[in-house]
């Protein structure tokens, strides 16, 4: 197996070579999806909603459909044990976002439709049927402080994939849907560790209202899910940020592991030296580790330094650009 000719960590972003069924469905839905989260996102979701989620009562949500790939991919995983994937979206791009909680980067309509280009709901529409999920996955149009209002009473979800990205969409995403999500659950929130900070404030306000301390596992390379319910256990502790992190998942998933050794020994076969292997190097050093320290979050926020730096490139961008 090769990997892509980018720098780190991009050559992790473009591999797409998963294994078995949740492989295929990876590389059905690229077309349809962002860089970050496709693919390792797809990957680690697919991965524990077979082995955990598909057991728990509840329907899917998706807060934020963007080209639809998330969503098509979920509700192809679960349409064999009969669940649905509700997917929410503006389908006009998003809402203003809030100076007083957003960092620039993002703007009113961005992700919005182009010109003389095909409604997006109208084509989310179509992507749904040719995937023959209709009834499966179920599009619902209108912003977040509109339509989640109208969910029904008693509606429970084992999944809530939130990629809201701005303060407000996150907070009302949080608000209106984590009651519905049972024990046990998986809240998902995209973009957590994005430089607009929107996401993480959202998050961290809408806990610590709730009293609620949740852990933050990390979703590679900058997403977060939390179980409803869990609680902290030694050897985990809170970060100079207040959260409690945990790389577990990540730690415990052979494939993508077995792709960090790869691009670290390709480095080494290249002679490649510097402060970006050194970075590459540090990844897989803390993932290697058995043991879990406060500081893990920061040595692996100085491992992704060139992914951070993409983001502070895009800035002054009319709409975020896909990264790969």
């Amino acid at each position: 197996m090769t990997l892509a000719k980018s720098p780190f960590p991009f050559d992790l972003f473009n591999h797409d070579g998963m294994p078995g069924t949740v492989g295929e469905l990876i590389r059905s839905t690229r077309h349809l999806s962002m860089f970050p989260p496709f693919p390792w996102g797809q990957w680690l979701y697919g991965r524990v909603l077979r082995d955990r989620w598909l057991s728990l009562p509840g329907e899917l949500i998706e807060l934020g459909v963007g080209l639809g790939g998330m969503s098509i991919f979920l509700g192809s995983l679960v349409r064999a044990v009969g669940k649905q994937v509700l997917s929410f979206d503006s389908f006009v791009g998003l809402p203003s976002p809030n100076p007083l909680n957003d960092n620039p980067f993002f703007k009113e309509g961005d992700y919005g439709p182009k010109p003389d280009a095909p409604d997006l709901y109208r084509r989310f529409e179509g992507v749904i049927e040719d995937f023959g999920l209709n009834g499966t996955v179920v599009p619902f149009k209108g912003f977040f402080a509109e339509t989640l209002t109208q969910l029904p009473a008693g509606q429970q979800f084992c999944l809530a994939h939130l990629d809201s990205d701005i303060y407000d969409s996150v907070w009302v995403s949080l608000e209106e849907v984590y009651g519905c999500v049972v024990d046990g659950g998986v809240i998902i929130i995209d973009d957590y560790f994005h430089h607009s900070q929107g996401a993480m404030r959202a998050a961290t306000d809408f806990f610590n209202s709730r009293k609620v301390y949740p852990v933050y596992h990390i979703s590679f390379p900058y997403s977060v899910f939390i179980f409803k319910g869990e609680e902290a256990r030694p050897p985990l502790k809170r970060c100079l940020d207040g959260n409690i992190y945990s790389f577990e998942w990540m730690r415990r998933d052979s494939h993508f592991m077995r792709i960090l050794r790869l691009s670290v020994e390709k480095a080494v076969r290249n002679g490649e030296d510097g402060r970006s292997f050194q970075n590459r190097l540090a990844l897989l050093e803390l993932l290697r580790s058995e043991m879990s320290r406060s500081s893990d979050i920061y040595v692996y926020w100085r491992a992704m330094e060139s992914f951070w730096d993409s983001f502070a490139d895009c800035e002054g961008e009319s709409r975020p650009p896909q990264l790969i």
